[in-house]
């Protein structure tokens, strides 16, 4: 598994097209105390429903909801602009822990639900002989 970490990235023509990583899943969390960043997730989102054809999964995160009081971006308004675009959604805090276990228990779930079975690879030129510790053919690695 891949990572692209572009926290301070204002552009989302910089990213690259994600079958050069082969993304899974896309994690954009924006401040829910600046309205700015909930554009520019917007943006990003934008930009990668244009290879949609790569089944990723997009979580949006609005963060910093130990910072109510000084909140811009409405709960509706993050909830609204994921529930139009297919996306899981979630108000978090980092500072406090709030929902982020959760966020990250879902997003393995979802990984497992929408994981493809691989292809069949117990084939007798492969399978490890657990009782003497090698493989059947003694050409390969164990690993």
């Amino acid at each position: 598994m891949s990572s692209q970490d572009n926290t301070n990235a204002n552009n989302p023509a910089l990213l690259r097209k994600p079958t050069q990583y082969q993304f899974k899943l896309v994690l954009l969390v924006y401040d829910i105390t600046l309205s700015n960043s909930f554009e520019r997730a917007q943006s990003w989102i934008n930009e990668l429903k244009k290879y949609e054809e790569n089944e990723i999964l997009i979580v949006l995160a609005g963060n910093k909801l130990d910072l109510e009081e000084m909140r811009v971006v409405s709960k509706e308004e993050g909830s609204a602009f994921a529930s139009e675009n297919n996306l899981l959604f979630f108000e978090t805090s980092a500072k406090n822990s709030i929902n982020v276990s959760e966020l990250f228990l879902c997003l393995a779930k979802k990984l497992v639900e929408n994981r493809k079975p691989l292809p069949e690879q117990n084939t007798p030129q492969n399978r490890l002989n657990l009782s003497s510790g090698q493989t059947q053919n003694n050409d390969s690695c164990a690993c």
